[in-house]
């Protein structure tokens, strides 16, 4: 993989970790949470050519999120005590 290569894949690869963290608000607003933000997003990259097979591009992260849980649901709600 050419160095330009390299830049043009890290840059999209970054771009998918941050859609994936700002969807997972979205889900966790969705479900069970009534506020949600990203306080804080951390990344790291490395580029590396195991057995000379070919370059990998290894992208690990790290989403903290300042989550408001939804009230508990009372049992007149609740999916175990209804009736069918």
């Amino acid at each position: 993989m050419a160095d330009g290569d390299s830049e043009e894949q890290l840059e999209k690869a970054l771009k998918s970790f941050y859609k994936i963290a700002a969807s997972s608000c979205a889900t966790l607003l969705d479900t069970i949470a009534d506020a949600c933000e990203i306080s804080a997003l951390s990344s790291s990259t490395s580029v590396n050519n195991p057995d000379n097979r070919g370059t990998r591009l290894s992208i690990n992260g790290q989403v903290t999120m300042a989550v408001k849980l939804k009230p508990p649901r009372g049992p007149q709600n609740s999916l175990a005590h209804r009736s069918s």
